[in-house]
C-alpha cells in the first residue's frame, strides 16, 4: 500500500506550492527501497524530479527527504509550479487537482490483444488538500467516479471544505491474469482512471 498526502496552495496568479508525503508498506515499500538503494542520491533525485515534472511541466522540486528504514519507506518532498493553473481573463482559474501522477501508471494503447495480461496487486490511497486563492470559489468540479472490475477498483471524489478543495483517489489492483478477450474491459477501466485524473476544476473570482 502507498498512502500519499498532498498539502497544497494555489495563488491567484496560478502558481502552486505543495508538500507531498508518501508512506509505503508491504510490497510497495520493498519496491521503493530497492529503487532508492540502487541509485546514487543525484540519480534518485532526477527520478523524482522527472515524475513531478511529468504532471506539471513547470515544476521545481526544492526538498527531498527519504526514510528507507525497513520495513517501511517514507518520501517527503516540497515543490513549486509557476503557472500550474490556467488563468482566463483574470476571472477563472482552471487546474487539475491530481498534482502528481501515479508512479508506474499502466497505459493500454493496443486496439486488441492476443495474449493474456498479468496484473500484480497494488494499492494507492491519496488525499490532496488544496487551499484556494483568496477571493476565488469553486465554479465547476468533476462528478465523483467509481469503477470496478474483478481485477481492481478505483474511486475519486472532489469536494469543497471551507477555503479548501479536497481531492481523494483510491486504486486497488488484485493479482489477476486477464484473458485477451477481456482486454476491452481492462482498457476501459484504466482509461476511466486517466480521464478522472486529468479532469479539471474551475475556480471563479468572486
Amino acid at each position: 500500500l502507498l498512502e500519499r498526502t498532498v498539502e497544497a496552495s494555489l495563488a491567484a496568479d496560478g502558481s502552486l506550492q505543495a508538500k507531498i508525503r508518501e508512506v509505503a508498506t508491504g510490497a510497495s515499500a520493498s519496491a521503493n527501497r530497492a529503487l532508492y538503494k540502487g541509485m546514487t542520491e543525484p540519480q534518485y533525485r532526477r527520478v523524482i524530479e522527472r515524475w513531478v515534472i511529468s504532471s506539471a511541466s513547470s515544476a521545481q522540486v526544492s526538498e527531498i527527504a527519504v526514510n528507507a528504514a525497513e520495513p517501511g519507506f517514507e518520501l517527503d518532498l516540497e515543490m513549486s509550479a509557476p503557472g500550474y493553473a490556467q488563468s482566463m481573463a483574470g476571472r477563472l482559474l482552471v487546474f487539475k487537482p491530481a498534482v502528481v501522477a501515479r508512479r508506474g501508471g499502466l497505459h493500454w494503447d493496443d486496439d486488441e490483444r492476443v495474449y493474456p495480461i498479468t496484473l500484480h496487486s497494488d494499492a494507492l490511497a491519496e488525499t490532496t488538500r488544496l487551499k484556494l486563492p483568496a477571493g476565488f470559489a469553486i465554479d465547476e468540479q468533476p462528478p465523483d467516479v467509481r469503477v470496478e472490475e474483478t481485477f481492481g477498483a478505483y474511486e475519486a471524489s472532489w469536494k469543497a471544505e471551507g477555503d479548501e478543495l479536497v481531492f481523494q483517489r483510491k486504486l486497488v489492483l488484485r493479482n489477476a491474469e486477464v484473458p485477451a478477450e477481456d482486454y476491452a474491459s481492462l482498457r476501459e477501466f484504466f482509461n476511466a482512471i486517466v480521464a478522472a485524473e486529468v479532469s479539471p476544476v474551475v475556480l471563479l473570482k468572486q
